[in-house]
């Protein structure tokens, strides 16, 4: 039976719904919904946002000298460990949908480099790249102001690289985490940029889908997106009406 909601798919963790409108802007929402996003800790515990210190292990959004904002992970890794090992087991589901701007240059869109993630870049040749689990590089045509959604299934490993300032500021690759395809942007690769864009939506599930679940649940995101807000940002209409309609906490 076809999908009617993401939510009716059992094992539905996480869902993130920016307002932003590019991904430079919609860092800052990553790291605020990474606050404790399975519900891994305690709700007393998280960042103090009126001094920025990172109180839980939690990544702060940092800018870097263009004013470019990145997720600094410092002492992270306990806490990424934890979901991993308390509530995300072996493989398990992420579907991202992603407005790409009309006037984005081409440039890594979200990048966990890493061969257990998923990896989504445009290419010189005006292709995306799609990278998942280890499995081979994959082009799919790509015209600047499209729409791209891809379900990825992620090998729920509860290792983590840590991600380091110098790294970022070096301009090196900055390192992988199980998150990092969701929570990074910043520089990458001396002065290629994270490629500006409008992420729509982000759904977590604890659990692998099986192959007609993942084609319900990609044609449902299709669907819904078909017809979709501006790219300067998702308006609070549609926001709202999309928040009821999927039940998304």
């Amino acid at each position: 039976m076809p999908i009617t909601h993401p939510t009716e798919i059992i094992g539905l963790a996480h869902r993130y719904q920016p307002a932003t409108g590019t991904f430079q802007d919609a860092a800052g929402t990553i790291v605020a919904n990474l606050n404790d996003p399975i519900g891994c800790l305690p709700d007393s515990v998280g960042i103090d946002w009126a001094t920025q210190s990172n109180t839980s292990k939690k990544p702060l959004l940092k800018k870097d000298s263009i004013g470019w904002h990145y997720a600094y992970f410092d002492g992270v890794d306990d806490y990424l460990q934890t979901i991993f090992e308390n509530a995300v087991t072996s493989p398990f589901t992420i579907a991202i949908v992603v407005n790409i701007l009309t006037t984005s240059p081409n440039r890594f869109l979200i990048d966990g480099v890493s061969g257990g993630r998923a990896i989504l870049w445009v290419r010189d040749n005006d292709q995306i790249g799609l990278y998942v689990n280890g499995g081979p590089r994959s082009n799919v045509p790509f015209t600047p102001g499209q729409r791209f959604s891809e379900v990825a299934v992620f090998a729920g490993d509860a290792s983590v690289n840590r991600i380091d300032d110098n790294e970022v500021s070096d301009g090196i690759s900055p390192g992988e985490s199980p998150l990092s395809g969701l929570t990074l942007a910043g520089r990458y690769q001396g002065e290629n940029r994270l490629l500006p864009c409008d992420i729509y939506d982000v759904i977590l599930y604890t659990r692998a889908l099986s192959e007609s679940e993942r084609s319900d649940l990609s044609s449902y995101l299709t669907q819904l997106y078909k017809n979709p807000p501006p790219s300067s940002g998702v308006s609070p209409s549609f926001m709202h009406h999309h928040l009821q309609m999927i039940g998304a906490r």
